[in-house]
């Protein structure tokens, strides 16, 4: 038998995020870092990434000073939640509003 696993260690990388913007010299080392824009979409239902794995995603995201949003899908689970009523939509206005 095979198993694959992959860590992804988001917190972690929210945590640089954070310091990086807080960090006094960062302008002088970078004039082109801003806040990062970061869509959460979290179907409720998810069987394998429970839905409060994202809420704390997002939690961390708002602290690291990102501009974030979160859209939750109540009958999404982990393969089909962009089949849920309103996933495109919304994903078209957030691209609208950020991808500026």
């Amino acid at each position: 038998k095979f198993l694959v696993r992959e860590d992804w260690d988001n917190l972690e990388y929210l945590s640089d995020i954070k310091k990086a913007l807080s960090d006094p010299d960062t302008d002088k080392k970078n004039r082109s870092l801003r806040a990062p824009r970061i869509l959460f979409t979290s179907g409720r239902k998810d069987e394998i990434a429970p839905f409060h794995m994202m809420d704390k995603l997002y939690e961390e995201a708002q602290k690291a000073k990102a501009v974030a949003a979160k859209i939750d899908f109540e009958e999404g689970n982990h393969n089909e939640t962009w089949l849920q009523e309103g996933y495109f939509r919304q994903l078209a206005v957030w691209l609208q509003r950020y991808s500026r």
